[in-house]
């Protein structure tokens, strides 16, 4: 991918980048001058070998967990801003099509959901101090935004930009259960697992969506945003 993209400058966006090596090999053809960037996920930051040990094939996507020597190479990275984005790679695979995999981990198809536990778990780490909020908000907010050409409608707070905002509450513990999953899943990889900072509010264009944990948005709310 890095060379095509040398080779014709298009804009590349490498995802699930789990290895430092390639993020430092990524970083280099930027420096280079070419719109290459990179996108690793939460759980490469918060599960590694010893957790895959005892998760089984609760814990199989791909690539997959690094050691927890690699782990803090990746903390120690993403502080750096080496990385540009954060996903979730949110893959709802079903209990029963996971448990294929209790016996002989192979037959567990691959992928996790994460998308209801990112945010908490970045800010756990914040709280933590592996990382800091401003480090946070660039890599799930700003620079996606930059980057897809939505920005400044999208990832600031400024006069013209829509008033999307999360109110963060940096003091609230959670303990992540399968039972308060939403999505169709119905299962989380983190379960058992206090996190600590959480969304309080959430507003789209100035208008709260999202409130003491539920939805109390209107649907029909959300608007299609070109890209510019």
């Amino acid at each position: 991918m890095l060379a095509i993209a040398k080779a014709t400058g298009a804009n590349v966006g490498i995802a699930h980048v789990s290895q430092p090596a390639l993020a430092l090999e990524i970083r280099q053809v930027q420096e280079e001058g070419y719109p290459v960037f990179s996108e690793t996920e939460p759980h490469y930051l918060s599960m590694n070998t010893e957790d895959l040990k005892r998760l089984g094939p609760w814990l199989r996507f791909t690539p997959p967990v690094n050691t927890p020597e690699m782990q803090e190479q990746l903390w120690e990275l993403f502080n750096r801003g080496i990385f540009d984005t954060m996903g979730t790679d949110h893959c709802p695979i079903v209990i029963a099509d996971k448990e294929k995999g209790l016996e002989d981990v192979l037959e567990a198809p691959c992928g996790i959901p994460g998308l209801e536990t990112a945010l908490k778990l970045m800010l756990t780490g914040v709280n933590a101090g592996k990382t800091t909020l401003n480090r946070l908000v660039a890599c799930m907010s700003e620079n996606p935004a930059k980057i897809y050409g939505l920005y400044p409608r999208k990832g600031a707070v400024q006069v013209g930009s829509d008033a999307d905002l999360v109110i963060l509450d940096m003091q609230r513990e959670e303990l992540l259960c399968n039972e308060h999953v939403v999505s169709k899943c119905g299962w989380t990889p983190y379960a058992g697992m206090t996190v600590k900072g959480g969304p309080d509010k959430v507003l789209v264009r100035g208008h709260v969506v999202f409130e003491n944990g539920h939805v109390v948005g209107t649907p029909g709310w959300g608007r299609f945003v070109p890209r510019q």
